[in-house]
């Protein structure tokens, strides 16, 4: 399995820089869009972030943290091959060894980029303090939860992708995401003032970091047996879906 692992990390080197770059733009992104708007330069670039720039650092986490999931379930070409998958299944770690290098890896990566994430989120809270004496909060417990939550959209997501092919599971997977989407549609045209209050009141736990120690055992422990469960249902499901690869 050492082997699998040296092998995701050499391949890997351009999805890690791409990390790297994403979790720099989740948490500076902002700072830059709020000193190109001229308008809202004149009133300090520093007051803005810390006065109106909530829902704008928001917007953008929500958009880096679906960015570092594709990026960490972002296949190298060379593993979706039929050669690959055969090579794999006579190896002596096999297609267990496999599987379990690529969760690993995801997983590190994925603990790589909210790490980052919430280190840079100090050093721009310490900026602002330093400079301009604004206090604005650094999302860190936001980050913590997010990266459980990202394993878990993980989990259920990637086993369609060793099954069906990237191609057919990607189909798969936005049919699926669009049906809960539209469910979700439905329950907020129904009844839309409960249901946004209660995810207002999510968001602002989530970011508060304002949960039961209860809550949070059960959030990490919960996503570490999904994610568990998730690889050996990709173990069980790599060989059928070779014939979904290229030669």
């Amino acid at each position: 399995m050492k082997g699998f692992l040296y092998k995701e990390l050499v391949q890997s080197r351009f999805r890690l820089v791409l990390t790297v770059l994403t979790a720099l733009c989740t948490v500076f992104l902002p700072l830059v869009l709020i000193i190109i708007d001229r308008e809202e330069s004149s009133k300090g670039v520093l007051y803005t972030l810390a006065n109106d720039g909530g829902l704008l650092r928001g917007a953008i986490i929500v958009l880096g943290v679906i960015a570092s999931w594709i990026i960490t379930e972002w296949m190298p070409s060379g593993d979706r091959t039929k050669k690959w998958c055969y090579f794999t299944a006579s190896t002596p770690s096999g297609i267990g060894g496999y599987m379990c290098s690529k969760y690993i890896f995801m997983a590190l990566q994925s603990a790589m980029y909210f790490a980052l994430c919430i280190g840079l989120s100090y050093l721009l809270k310490f900026i602002c303090d330093s400079v301009g004496g604004y206090d604005i909060p650094s999302f860190a417990k936001l980050f913590m939860a997010l990266y459980f939550i990202q394993l878990a959209a993980i989990a259920v997501d990637f086993p369609f992708s060793v099954r069906f092919g990237e191609r057919a599971g990607g189909i798969i997977k936005a049919a699926m995401y669009l049906s809960l989407t539209a469910i979700a549609l439905l329950v907020l045209k129904n009844n839309p003032d409960g249901l946004l209050s209660s995810i207002e009141k999510l968001i602002k736990k989530l970011i508060a970091g304002d949960f039961p120690s209860y809550f949070k055992f059960i959030l990490a422990s919960g996503t570490v047996l999904l994610y568990a469960l998730s690889g050996v249902i990709s173990k069980f499901l790599y060989l059928k879906g070779i014939e979904k690869h290229n030669k």
